[in-house]
């Protein structure tokens, strides 16, 4: 509570205390019929909202879209809009933007060496990261 919150309860206090008609007035009849008229605003600005999100309100898929296999194709063959898994995975293995044919030869990908073999109880492999004089091993256990 702040200082004008207890000015405002010290005035409203002070009114009640001097008990003159137009008080009760005001402050039961006058207030309560602008709060109703401010409730039923709201409500329905509500409901004006509501309307205009259920009529902007489409499918962005159908049921009969075909479903698209980014796998299988080329990178040029995107028309519509990417989904948010595929520009994750594309930026995962670094091949957004890129127009290379070879994509996977030359992403992060070919820079992991595999340190350990798949039946050996701890499995390791390695990141080689250069960059001019700086080497980087990143190992993965």
């Amino acid at each position: 509570m702040n200082e004008d919150d207890f000015d405002r309860m010290l005035m409203c206090v002070r009114l009640l205390n001097e008990r003159l008609p137009i008080t009760f007035q005001v402050l039961g009849h006058d207030c309560r019929t602008a709060l109703a008229d401010m409730l039923t605003i709201k409500a329905q600005e509500q409901k004006e909202i509501e309307k205009k999100l259920s009529k902007d309100k489409t499918a962005t898929v159908e049921p009969d879209d075909p479903i698209r296999f980014t796998q299988l194709l080329a990178s040029n063959e995107f028309d519509e809009k990417e989904d948010i898994l595929d520009l994750t995975l594309k930026q995962a293995i670094g091949t957004i933007g890129k127009k290379d044919e070879n994509i996977f030869s030359s992403s992060k990908l070919s820079k992991v060496t595999q340190l350990t073999g798949f039946s050996d109880p701890v499995y390791a492999e390695a990141y080689v990261n250069v960059n001019q004089y700086d080497i980087v091993l990143d190992v993965l256990i």
